[in-house]
């Protein structure tokens, strides 16, 4: 009896075939997420995943050849209300699908909704010790907990190996986003700019407080500019990165500060010597190409947030000077009157590691 119920289970994994991923932001969670994506691919080669997000990411999930259908959202601007007719027409969407499974893997309150209309035989969710709001626990059927001291990547990849009791050997492979002939001319027209080695700069983030100051960026670089002589590759998204991109490019030759779409921004970090970013969306991207990277962190965990701990990437982590003690982000990340942790790493300390990491890359094996 016990061979024959192995059996069916076994047939019943084998003809799923549609699953819907609800994970709406931000960009750098949804990055780190997509080894969900590749893992289900990988177990079930014949299955469609389509994936809920937030409308300005859409164009990242489209660039992947793995996911097969995009529904987008727009919450903020939904909540401003008057929108009744598209949060309608989302809905009704949503629902001319049905899911063999689906994954919250945002765990909110935002996310529940999208949950709770959704048509799914299974809706699988986190378990009460780490779900990220609780109302989110009225909407999932199946829920499991995340094991402490599981990095970011393996926390959303465990949840989906639990629901089909999945132990068998996976690694997240990189992958090349996709990127039309517009896309593929510019990129080709950037490359041709740079000399080698050339490093993208990518040093803006959503919080201050994760970002290493100016003068600290000026110092290091020009330290490792003296010793190796490369090319810079700046990359901005908002006006004040644009700003330090630019005084930045101003001060070494061969260098280039530029705003591109994020297919090309991976495409580009892929035909790079290195990536050196703080903990933001620009490290997480990186971590789906083969480049090497070196990142710092102060307020938020390099076990946790950093890409894989191998030879290729290296994560300098800052300490801070009031005690504080944290498993994934520092308690007053937000609201930190310096931000020592990170904006007092000293560029001489950072350009030694530097020097580490790069013989190292530059001599695998």
């Amino acid at each position: 009896m016990q061979i024959l119920s192995k059996i069916w289970y076994t047939q019943y994994i084998l003809s799923m075939d549609r699953f819907l991923i609800v994970k709406t932001s931000s960009l750098g969670d949804i990055i780190q997420t997509l080894g969900v994506a590749q893992f289900l691919k990988d177990r079930f080669p014949s299955c469609a995943i389509d994936w809920v997000v937030e409308k300005p990411y859409v164009p990242l999930l489209e660039a992947c050849s793995f996911i097969d259908r995009v529904l987008a959202i727009e919450s903020k601007k939904w909540r401003k209300g008057s929108h009744f007719g598209e949060i309608k027409g989302f809905i009704n969407t949503l629902r001319s699908s049905s899911y063999d499974v689906l994954f919250d893997l945002q765990g909110n309150v935002k996310s529940a909704s999208i949950t709770f209309f959704a048509r799914a035989l299974k809706k699988v969710g986190f378990g009460r010790q780490t779900v990220p709001e609780w109302p989110n626990l009225l909407v999932t059927n199946t829920r499991f907990n995340i094991p402490k001291n599981t990095d970011i990547r393996n926390g959303y990849l465990e949840i989906v190996r639990s629901t089909f009791n999945d132990e068998k050997p996976f690694q997240e492979e990189s992958f090349l986003l996709q990127i039309d002939k517009k896309e593929e001319k510019a990129l080709e027209e950037i490359l041709k700019k740079v000399k080698r080695p050339c490093f993208m700069i990518c040093p803006g983030s959503r919080w201050a407080n994760k970002q290493l100051s100016e003068k600290t960026w000026k110092e290091f670089l020009s330290l490792v500019f003296d010793k190796i002589a490369p090319s810079f590759l700046f990359i901005y998204g908002d006006e004040n990165e644009k700003r330090l991109a630019k005084e930045l490019e101003s001060v070494f030759q061969d260098s280039l500060s530029l705003k591109v779409t994020l297919p090309l921004w991976q495409r580009l970090m892929s035909d790079m010597n290195g990536i050196l970013a703080v903990d933001s969306a620009a490290l997480h991207l990186a971590g789906t190409t083969k480049v090497p990277t070196f990142s710092f962190f102060g307020p938020t965990s390099a076990t946790y947030y950093a890409p894989s701990q191998d030879k290729r990437h290296f994560a300098f982590q800052g300490t801070c000077p009031y005690d504080k003690v944290f498993e994934k982000r520092c308690p007053i990340l937000r609201s930190c009157a310096t931000g020592a942790c990170i904006k007092s790493l000293s560029p001489e300390h950072l350009f030694e590691r530097f020097l580490f990491w790069w013989k190292v890359i530059e001599q695998p094996g």
